[in-house]
């Protein structure tokens, strides 16, 4: 069967804006869940069944999860700081729900450099103890712009100290060769003709 891909590239003039990258992430969720063959009513039914009096919360984080969910009442009042535990509770659930499927889900961020902090905060928050395998998050970033978003870098150092499995990637910049050889690969030459190089 097919795998749940979502992906978003972020943008640096949308970074002051809480939540606006996890949001991005999951636009368009219902027509992801049809194309991958998952019955959103079957994940309607076991989230509701899952949050209960916190469905609300979770519209609150992604508000296109209005037309999964429907209109649900207000959650319960609380203190801040309880509400913020509650919020990444809240969404590590939805989080572990679409995991626990037998698809697997594929998480990609483009440009992390620019999420805005609420967004990278929520995530690695909710997938503290994340005890579901079949998943993977695919981070982005250029390594160059600590000065600019020092919150983000701050959580990339985090992060590698709290998950296990993490798979850091460095990409050098490509140089003319490089991109030659990338072209030749692509659009191998003719026998007996001149390629790229």
């Amino acid at each position: 069967g097919k795998g749940l891909v979502f992906r978003a590239r972020f943008d640096k003039t949308r970074r002051g804006v809480a939540y606006t990258s996890v949001r991005a992430v999951f636009s368009n969720f219902s027509d992801k869940l049809a194309r991958a063959g998952v019955s959103v009513a079957g994940i309607r039914e076991r989230l509701l069944l899952e949050l209960g009096d916190n469905a609300q919360v979770l519209i609150d984080i992604l508000p296109q999860m209005e037309v999964v969910l429907g209109k649900q009442k207000p959650a319960p009042q609380l203190s801040v700081q309880e509400n913020r535990a509650r919020m990444v509770e809240v969404f590590r659930t939805f989080l572990q729900l679409l995991c626990s499927s037998p698809r697997p889900c594929v998480f990609i961020f483009d440009n992390t450099q620019w999420a805005d902090e609420a967004s990278i905060g929520l995530f690695v928050e909710a997938c503290k103890d994340f005890a579901i395998t079949n998943c993977m998050f695919v981070f982005s970033y250029r390594d160059t712009m600590q000065t600019e978003n020092p919150g983000f870098y701050a959580y990339v150092s985090q992060s590698r100290q709290q998950f296990r499995k993490i798979v850091h990637i460095e990409i050098r910049p490509q140089d003319v060769q490089d991109l030659a050889e990338i072209i030749d690969d692509i659009f191998p030459p003719e026998e007996g003709g001149a390629g790229a190089t």
